[in-house]
């Protein structure tokens, strides 16, 4: 059976992920007294289980779990404890049979091409998907701290000047980068049927040249910031608006001001057709570095 249309995994393959597991709990002063000046270098420390204060039975069966598939396809397990690698696990897909089974025309939004998704060509990036928005937003709230943005205040409509006349109306220009921020945009969108209907308003976005253009002209359907609702194109304006308040694209951005200082050295960003990063869901990491970024997150930034 082949999806609706090639821009997302069929329903039976959204559960490709790399799995990346930071095991504390979210006070950093609950770090053992090592841990909490520790930073890994170009590699992980390492330690076990046991050290570490962790079962290595419950380990080891949830390591058979995933194996057996209980959890569908995952490629990588990692668990981390007071800063070091306790567990570390890789699993082996068949993606080029699996595929198989698609269109699997190549271009880079095709998410059935074993070339794009889950990992990257022949190298050990794997695809985020959405956690690429969890990213984008801590790339904003550095932008924040450095006072290129004023805060989660400032509205939204006011960065994209350049794109007007667009549909608009009052409630649209009400619009906050908070409210973008937490899916509370008030902009319509397609969801009914999730990614393999041709409707999808995702699906839509990802086959047109103009992306921003795309989501501006969506009406408002509710208040913003009154209602959550899942909204790809919300995440995209916030990468556009980032470009504009710090003068580069979000990934050049991101490189220079999150990935570079935590050891971030390789990764991959898609680009849209109108030159963007694909804010929604397009960066790519190893394990190893979405670790670092669950490991930023815990310590509190």
């Amino acid at each position: 059976m082949k999806p609706l249309h090639p821009s997302r995994f069929h329903a039976r393959r959204l559960l490709i992920l790399s799995v990346v597991c930071v095991a504390c709990t979210p006070n950093q002063a609950t770090l053992d007294d090592e841990a909490v000046g520790l930073w890994p270098g170009e590699e992980w420390p390492t330690s076990t289980p046991a050290a570490e204060g962790i079962d290595p039975l419950a380990i080891d069966s949830l390591v058979a779990d995933l194996e057996s598939g209980v959890y569908g396809l995952v490629d990588a397990f990692m668990l981390i404890r007071n800063g070091r690698v306790v567990a570390d696990h890789r699993f082996t897909n068949d993606y080029e049979t699996i595929a198989a089974q698609y269109d699997t025309t190549n271009y880079q939004y095709n998410y059935d091409h074993p070339d794009w998704h889950p990992y990257l060509r022949d190298t050990e990036l794997h695809t985020l998907q959405s956690v690429t928005k969890s990213v984008t937003s801590a790339a904003f709230g550095i932008a924040i701290d450095k006072g290129l943005l004023s805060g989660v205040e400032a509205p939204a409509m006011s960065f994209f000047e350049a794109y007007a006349p667009y549909t608009t109306d009052a409630r649209k220009e009400t619009t906050s980068v908070e409210d973008l921020l937490t899916m509370r945009s008030g902009l319509y969108w397609v969801t009914a049927g999730g990614y393999d209907s041709e409707l999808h308003s995702t699906v839509v976005l990802e086959a047109s040249d103009d992306w921003i253009r795309f989501i501006l002209e969506q009406p408002t359907d509710t208040i913003p910031g009154t209602r959550y609702e899942y909204n790809d194109g919300a995440s995209v304006l916030l990468g556009k608006i980032l470009r504009e308040a710090t003068g580069q694209r979000a990934d050049a951005w991101a490189k220079e001001h999150l990935f570079d200082p935590i050891g971030i050295t390789d990764f991959y960003w898609k680009i849209t057709p109108d030159g963007e990063a694909d804010t929604e869901g397009g960066l790519y990491l190893s394990t190893e570095s979405l670790a670092r970024i669950g490991y930023l997150f815990l310590r509190g930034g």
